[in-house]
């Protein structure tokens, strides 16, 4: 399980998750600490829903070049909605989560690896530089187990529309989890 990175005297956290492929789901929230301590991950986060904290969104794009565009000016305004929503406290997002690729079917389809090509340009292009922001990776296979859609319901986060969406709340939903342990 990867380490959270927390400041002290951070007051929120400012989390965006994608889950990458031909279609990449996004979503982004921004919990206050007090917030997450009081109300637990899923409460923080529908919090954060019901209060316009909340953004979520599916990329799609005709080539692997476009939607990893897509996804950093979609980065780039989660930080300028970091700013906003913070009253200028935090100016950027302080953690992002990926989906790491797992091969799950076996196949030669060239788009089973377009996870693997969006990641490799994102890590090369832009996020190993920027010293704000934490990525981490999280498994498929750990959202989905302990963030079910029976859960997503319970909770009233169940989104309708995109899967990868809601694959990117669970994301959010684990990294909550995580840094409220590391508390």
């Amino acid at each position: 399980m990867p380490e959270y990175r927390i400041f002290p005297g951070q007051r929120a956290f400012s989390i965006a998750a994608i889950d990458p492929g031909l279609s990449t789901g996004c979503a982004w929230a921004c919990v206050g600490r007090k917030e997450l301590k009081r109300l637990g991950a899923h409460g923080a986060l529908l919090s954060a829903v019901e209060a316009g904290r909340w953004q979520g969104e599916e990329i799609n794009g005709d080539s692997d070049a476009a939607r990893v565009q897509a996804i950093l000016l979609w980065l780039e305004s989660r930080h300028e909605a970091t700013y906003r929503v913070t009253s200028g406290y935090m100016s950027a997002v302080s953690h992002f989560i990926v989906e790491d690729f797992v091969r799950r079917e076996d196949t030669t389809d060239s788009s089973l690896l377009a996870p693997v090509r969006i990641m490799e340009k994102l890590f090369e292009w832009v996020l190993p530089d920027d010293p704000l922001m934490q990525v981490l990776k999280q498994q498929p296979s750990q959202a989905k187990s302990v963030v079910t859609d029976d859960r997503l319901k319970s909770w009233g986060l169940w989104m309708r529309g995109s899967r990868h969406v809601r694959d990117a709340n669970r994301h959010i939903i684990i990294a909550l989890r995580q840094i409220q342990a590391a508390s």
